[in-house]
């Protein structure tokens, strides 16, 4: 784990190649379940005015296996907060 994180600072000026690697599980079956799945979650709003769709979550898919970690990275207003509230069921896929 350690040499991941260190190669991931080194390419850190290269975020496709962080984005495409591979997660390890440690210690874990190869056939055990995931402990989430998510398919094509969407959470869109109304802005206030009524005047158009925010889609804050579009589409997004993953799973998550036993000894895994998900980290959610993005830029202010990307909807990463929305992505994690979502998952956690605060606020409801079909925020419309």
């Amino acid at each position: 784990m350690r040499q991941r994180i260190v190669g991931a600072i080194g390419i850190s000026c290269e975020p496709r190649l962080l984005i495409a690697d591979e997660p390890t599980r440690l210690g874990v079956p190869a056939t055990a379940a995931p402990l989430l799945e998510l398919h094509n979650l969407s959470t869109h709003y109304v802005s206030a005015r009524g005047a158009r769709v925010v889609r804050a979550v579009d589409d997004v898919s993953l799973r998550i296996y036993p000894g895994e970690t998900l980290g959610i990275v993005g830029e202010s207003g990307s909807g990463t907060s929305t992505l994690a509230l979502t998952i956690l069921r605060i606020l409801p896929a079909a925020a419309r």
